[in-house]
This record gives C-alpha cells, structure tokens and sequence, in this order.
C-alpha cells in the first residue's frame, strides 16, 4: 500500500511525456484529402525527415476532446511549400486560451484517444 502523498512512479512518469527541445513542431494532414490526391499520398510522404514520426487521430476523437481540425491548404510558412502533401495541411485548433494544466490535460487526452495509432 502506497503512503499518504506518494505517488505511483509510472502512472507520474507516463504523464510526463515530452516533445524532445528542437522538435517542437507538428503538422496536420487530412488522410481523406490525401488518399484522393493523384497519385494518392501516405505517412511517408508526410514525412520530410528520416526521423519524423506520424501519428494518425480520427477528427472525431480529437473533437471528443475539446480541440478541432480546420483546413489550412498550401500554407507558405512550410519547408517545400510546393510539395502535393500542402493540398492536405490542416491545423488542430481548440489552444488558444487554456491555461498550462489544461494544455496539458488535452495533451493527455490526445495520446488516449483510442484511434491514435503510430503509422
């Protein structure tokens, strides 16, 4: 039994996770718009960098948690802006006034989502 105040290290561990500094961006692509492209696009072509990781949600999840998915096609703030993937960019929205612990808590939520799987 665990003391007054303790805390389950792993449970406290798991809700630490971190983007490492330095890749603390993330971008947003509707899987609808590019399995319709010609030639139809997947997670590599998303994928810029050899050590990008792709993370897939349903748009219903990530609105089950308070946060949306607004199209964003052909942003010019992007590397290779002329790259087909552009036509599919999107941004999540839903950010913009929490506060750090409810940031957090979302950020949480997103990884529990039970469509979010690593493509």
């Amino acid at each position: 039994m665990a003391r007054k105040g303790s805390r389950d290290r792993r449970s406290y561990q798991a809700s630490k996770w971190r983007i490492p500094a330095g890749c603390r961006r993330s971008s947003v692509y509707r899987h609808s718009i590019l399995s319709n492209l010609t030639p139809p696009l997947g997670a590599r072509d998303v994928a810029p960098r050899p050590d990008d990781v792709v993370i897939g949600f349903t748009v219903a999840d990530v609105r089950a948690v308070k946060l949306g998915v607004k199209n964003d096609p052909w942003p010019e703030d992007v590397v290779d802006p002329d790259h087909p993937r552009n036509a599919a960019h999107a941004l999540t929205v839903g950010w913009h006034g929490l506060g750090r612990k409810a940031r957090i808590r979302r950020q949480q939520e997103l990884t529990r989502l039970p469509s979010m799987a690593f493509v």
